[in-house]
């Protein structure tokens, strides 16, 4: 039944759209006219993606058609535009919004030219998250940054104010940031690859007219950059190609509005794989607006380079590691493919980083201090933050940033205010189990890293989860083992690693405290003092103090998977990280 009426809504409105086309320049009744529209506010309502699509398509011609005149400006807008703003604003149909939001950004220019920044700010209203989870709609979000894009360029770049231009940006800069997921997954992918394509034809809208800064045109570029670099195949295809439309279109090189566009030219867009980035390098002009009466660019180069495959791209990208205002943007979308689940990815993105720093050790303190950028943007993000560490523990462990010790460089003592920062009662075990070999490859640093890196390394070994307890343990065994005299005392090597191993680090907190106690004092910190919480009069207890409640086999086996609270808190500074 759903299928037939999916049917006629279709066939309605592709009745419509030849009806329309072969009545180009025909008058036709009024009333005909509004049974046209009805239908159009009908179909674009409806749920089928493919009725909105070719509605959409039926309604463009239409608007040409038959509100053509001068005459039908006051009409349209009472009788058409304003109907369905008051709905879209109003409705928290999904349907609606989709549709309707749709249908604003495709008016003609003659009929909105006095209300498009209304009508623009409605649009932009449908892209930003919604607060709501309930609410919460990608598709209305993707439709908002199509219709953004189409208002724009049906107004064209001389009819937007400056003020305009800047909040169309920001939208724009909304939805490249949308990774919102339900249990479809990751939908906020949709509104993703619409923001890329908005923001390639922005450029290209603004670029020719000297309407578009530099500062802007870099920041959209560096939101492309990111994509390119991320982990889903799709979506680096998806940045790839228009990247890749953008350095070869003349009339936006020929501004030189693009930060870098040589360079890229010559990196991305070409296969010689053997070429020398510091051959590309050439400075920037510095003007602040794009000149759109610059001189010829060079000839157009092809590529067939797929954008999909990781080990195509990543070692392309990556050569841009070497330019400092690409550099963050880059690693943002390496970080998710280095730290990400798909090993292919992980491999071909980590493969492509650690043989660039090979190639530009000069680089390395300026791509190290970059992830640690990334990590503070992302303060507490989940879905940055544990990638970034695993990207970090990968090229660490590679001895990529083995040059930068403390007396040569601040990176590894900023790692370590980050991870304090990160760890703080966090009860994330995903991330915590994730820190746990970061932190113990930190300890063969210089001093102070090292103290510092024991300090949370101990911290982890009182965390809450068993099963950080237990791998840092068994990490602090293996760098143990592996370092010995070198990162302590040599008489001291063998009662550490008695204390590591003896110790069952799966049993209550209680059983494994003095442990590592005595672990902190055989490397000169502080040892832990449990600190008894303010019971509250009204909460104690009133069974006698001599009563305890018999503890089962079963809630001990139940507690070793769940993170233990204890009914104290430790009188120390890394307190947090334990819990």
């Amino acid at each position: 039944m759903r299928r037939s009426r999916d049917c006629f809504h279709g066939l309605s409105v592709i009745f419509l759209q030849l009806e329309v086309e072969t009545g180009l320049g025909r008058k036709v009744k009024k009333g005909t006219r509004s049974i046209f529209q009805r239908t159009i506010n009908d179909n674009l309502k409806h749920p089928n993606e493919e009725i909105i699509q070719q509605t959409l398509e039926a309604f463009r011609a239409f608007a040409v058609s038959y509100y053509d005149s001068e005459t039908w400006v006051k009409k349209v807008h009472t009788l058409v535009i304003e109907p369905l703003m008051k709905e879209l604003e109003s409705s928290g149909n999904p349907a609606i919004r989709r549709g309707y939001t749709l249908a604003l950004g495709n008016f003609p220019r003659h009929l909105i030219v006095d209300q498009y920044e209304a009508i623009g700010d409605l649009i932009m209203k449908q892209i930003p998250l919604e607060a709501n989870p309930a609410d919460r709609d990608a598709e209305s979000r993707r439709n908002g940054v199509r219709a953004l894009i189409d208002l724009c360029e049906s107004m064209g770049a001389k009819n937007l104010t400056d003020k305009f231009i800047q909040k169309a940006f920001k939208s724009f800069l909304l939805g490249v940031e949308d990774y919102a997921t339900d249990n479809r997954g990751d939908v906020g992918l949709w509104v993703r690859e619409a923001a890329m394509d908005a923001m390639k034809r922005f450029i290209i809208l603004l670029a020719p007219t000297g309407r578009l800064a530099k500062e802007m045109a870099a920041t959209m570029m560096k939101g492309l950059l990111r994509q390119a670099n991320e982990k889903i195949d799709r979506v680096r295809e998806h940045a790839g190609k228009n990247l890749e439309e953008l350095l070869n279109n003349e009339s936006v090189l020929s501004t030189s509005c693009l930060p870098y566009q040589r360079e890229m030219r010559k990196i991305l867009l070409t296969n010689d794989e053997s070429r020398d980035v510091e051959q590309t390098l050439v400075t920037n002009d510095d003007d602040t607006q794009c000149d759109h009466e610059s001189s010829k660019p060079e000839p157009t180069r092809k590529t067939a380079v797929n954008w999909a495959n990781p080990d195509v791209t990543f070692p392309l990208f990556a050569q841009l590691l070497h330019f400092s205002d690409l550099r963050t943007a880059i690693l943002a979308g390496m970080v998710v493919s280095m730290g990400g689940l798909t090993r292919y990815v992980a491999s071909a993105s980590s493969d492509a980083v650690i043989s660039f720093l090979k190639k530009h050790p000069e680089d390395k303190d300026a791509v190290a201090h970059s992830i640690l950028q990334v990590m503070r943007d992302n303060h507490k993000v989940k879905r940055m933050i544990t990638p970034a560490l695993k990207m970090l523990t990968i090229l660490i462990s590679h001895e990529s940033f083995s040059d930068l010790q403390p007396g040569k460089s601040t990176f590894v003592g900023d790692l370590i205010l980050i991870l304090q920062n990160e760890l703080r009662g966090s009860k994330d075990i995903k991330k915590l189990l994730a820190a746990v070999p970061l932190v113990v490859q930190l300890i063969p640093f210089e001093e102070p890293a090292r103290k510092n890196a024991f300090r949370i390394a101990f911290g982890l070994l009182l965390n809450g989860f068993p099963a950080v307890r237990i791998q840092g343990a068994e990490q602090l065994v293996s760098v143990v083992q592996t370092y010995g005299e070198d990162i302590m005392p040599e008489e001291r090597v063998d009662e550490v690693l008695d204390l590591l191993v003896d110790c069952s680090w799966g049993e209550r907190l209680d059983d494994v405290r003095d442990t590592v106690n005595q672990l902190r004092d055989l490397f000169g910190i502080k040892p832990l003092h449990k600190k008894k919480k303010a019971v509250p009069e009204a909460t104690k207890p009133e069974v006698p103090s001599h009563q305890e409640k018999p503890v089962s086999k079963e809630s001990i086996d139940d507690e070793k998977n769940t993170p233990q609270q204890d009914a104290d808190v430790e009188d120390d500074d890394e307190a947090d990280i334990q819990d």
